[in-house]
């Protein structure tokens, strides 16, 4: 998907994407647009210092499920999150959707691929990203050791969490499953109150994130609220009453 053919992307006013309701009048029909990308400078954690990024980045607004980078096309850009949630999905040969992880602000896209991206890079819930042409952002890399030497550690944290992936997936209980997932968000999603998970995905994300069915994940959850482990306010929010459970749950004790 070329920089200029990015029909999922849409425009806003980025002075707006902090408001609570910044997202809210977004609309499929806008054009595609970028923005230069020190105007959004509150809404990522890229440290400030590597200024030379924020030269070469700009930053788009795009709207809930629209396709920012296509599994297939060439890996031009590397992208940061800086508002929202996404998902990285990849569609499996007999139909089914394997997402292989969510992105929250602060994660990267596309820094570990070949020539093509190998998933699509869908928005959850509205959101702002950052583009970096991709040969900019390595020769970035290659001339700034510090800033190397950070993204290296990123590289290796996303490839121990696809390690630990696999086991979840190939060897861990439904329920062993969940309270690593819920544990895992509640450390990496933004929340207003101590025990608050934000989920910005829905059952379904979740499910086919968790190799399970929706109608597990929905049971499996009512089953922690039954036990008072967890409470659930809305379908986005989940209260954990009682982390050293869910802890144990997770490791299977």
């Amino acid at each position: 998907m070329g920089a200029d053919n990015m029909a999922a992307l849409e425009t806003r006013d980025v002075a707006s994407v902090n408001a609570p309701k910044g997202y809210a009048g977004l609309r499929a029909s806008m054009p595609p647009s970028a923005v230069p990308r020190a105007k959004l400078q509150e809404t990522h954690e890229l440290p400030r210092k590597f200024a030379e990024l924020e030269r070469i980045g700009t930053t788009i607004i795009c709207s809930r499920n629209k396709a920012v980078a296509e599994e297939g096309s060439s890996a031009d850009y590397v992208y940061e999150i800086a508002a929202g949630s996404l998902r990285a999905v990849r569609l499996l040969s007999d139909g089914r959707r394997y997402i292989e992880r969510f992105l929250v602000p602060g994660d990267f896209f596309g820094l570990n691929e070949g020539e093509t991206y190998s998933h699509t890079l869908e928005v959850v819930s509205s959101a702002a990203v950052v583009r970096y042409p991709r040969r900019q952002f390595l020769r970035f890399l290659e001339g700034n050791p510090e800033a190397g030497r950070m993204f290296f550690a990123r590289i290796c944290r996303e490839l121990s969490d696809a390690q630990e992936r696999m086991l979840l997936l190939g060897r861990k209980t439904a329920g062993e499953r969940l309270a690593a997932f819920l544990i895992d968000m509640a450390s990496r999603a933004p929340a207003k109150a101590a025990g608050e998970v934000i989920l910005p995905m829905n059952r379904s994300d979740i499910a086919d994130y968790l190799g399970l069915t929706v109608e597990t994940v929905s049971r499996s959850l009512t089953g922690l609220r039954a036990q008072r482990i967890i409470d659930l306010p809305n379908a986005n929010r989940v209260m954990v009453l009682k982390r050293s459970v869910l802890v144990d749950m997770r490791d299977g004790m």
